[in-house]
């Protein structure tokens, strides 16, 4: 859809101006595309549909949060340019405070380059701290800001977060999006944080004329996995529903730092690592390291490849702190593993 003349426009971040966008960074940096044979073909991997949408979906989604804030701008710039070009297309946000700076670059990068029909955005309302929470009011008012951030006039993918100490009628909730929905500021939406209960209402709802929930958020990786496979993957199977994958590398447990030197990455959350640094995390290790020196990649890449092959995964949702990240995460739909491999990761992780 093409925006009209009087969609709201975002505003540059201050230490950024749009020819500066326009210019590449003049940094080495690897090819998304390099590595062994085989691994990284040059053709894009084929996009995944949200079932019962138009809406089709690169098989990792670029997490945007911490744009402007714990990734500098021009490192921002140059990450969205490369996950544009290797075939990239979703890019997430959440309406929360410190994700401000994220949508305004993001609107801004979107106006320089010109390719907002070629990119979805997703978003998640009620997480946040100006809005929280679910009900209709602050549904509309974490809809609207989002959209003038980022400078455009609809959402393609809105996640809605419900609060567990404050739960709302879904009727009233869903009835909120329905109204945005017929007003063309929201495209598809979608549940995070939402108990198997609830999406099941929400389904009972949504067969009496209100908006369908076509995919759900929710934390899933080698390290955590009961809380999804338990419950919402049932539901989510039988409602059809596209799963992205939230918190895929386990606050960055799975990425590696912490078990090389027992030191934490600086924007690591210690208290989750320390937990999660048990018998079976130390087993997945082993296992992950194993099949990514097999592959020629790190582990990273392994962990995104092993939620790729689960049944209704559409695109794990993940950021980069740099670079050589973005090129270990745009690297796992590139990788086939095989079913042994499959085994090996799915025993050491129970």
């Amino acid at each position: 859809m093409t925006q009209s003349a009087e969609a709201p426009q975002a505003q540059l971040p201050a230490d950024l101006t749009v020819p500066e966008l326009l210019i590449p960074t003049p940094e080495p940096v690897p090819s998304l595309f390099s590595g062994p044979v085989g691994i990284y073909p040059v053709v894009a991997p084929a996009r995944r549909r949200i079932p019962d949408t138009d809406l089709w979906v690169y098989p990792v989604a670029l997490g945007a949060q911490g744009f402007g804030r714990t990734v500098e701008t021009r490192t921002a710039v140059d990450m969205l340019d490369r996950y544009r070009e290797a075939g990239g297309n979703l890019i997430d946000s959440v309406d929360a405070v410190v994700a401000r700076p994220s949508e305004q670059l993001v609107g801004a990068w979107l106006k320089a380059r010109g390719c907002r029909d070629d990119m979805l955005l997703a978003t998640t309302v009620g997480g946040g701290t100006d809005f929280p929470g679910i009900a209709p009011a602050n549904i509309r008012a974490g809809v609207d800001a989002s959209l003038r951030r980022l400078g455009v006039e609809r959402i393609d993918l809105l996640f809605l977060r419900e609060s567990p100490d404050a739960p709302v009628e879904l009727e009233e909730s869903l009835g909120a999006i329905d109204a945005l929905v017929r007003a063309g500021k929201v495209n598809e939406i979608g549940a995070a944080g939402f108990s198997a209960e609830r999406l099941f209402q929400a389904r009972v709802l949504a067969a009496n004329g209100l908006p369908f929930f076509r995919a759900v958020q929710t934390p899933y990786n080698l390290v955590e996995r009961l809380g999804y496979e338990s419950s919402i993957s049932l539901v989510a199977a039988a409602q059809g529903m596209a799963v992205f994958p939230s918190s895929p590398l386990a606050h960055g447990t799975l990425a590696g730092s912490p078990r090389a030197n027992d030191s934490f990455p600086e924007d690591s959350r210690p208290g989750r690592v320390t937990n999660q640094l048990n018998r079976r995390a130390h087993r997945i290790f082993v296992v992950l390291d194993r099949i990514a020196g097999e592959y020629g990649v790190s582990a990273p890449t392994v962990a995104l490849a092993w939620l790729l092959t689960k049944r209704g995964v559409v695109a794990p949702v993940t950021g980069a702190r740099s670079i050589m990240e973005l090129h270990s995460i745009m690297g796992a739909p590139r990788v086939t593993l095989t079913r042994a491999d499959m085994l090996d990761l799915d025993r050491a992780s129970v």
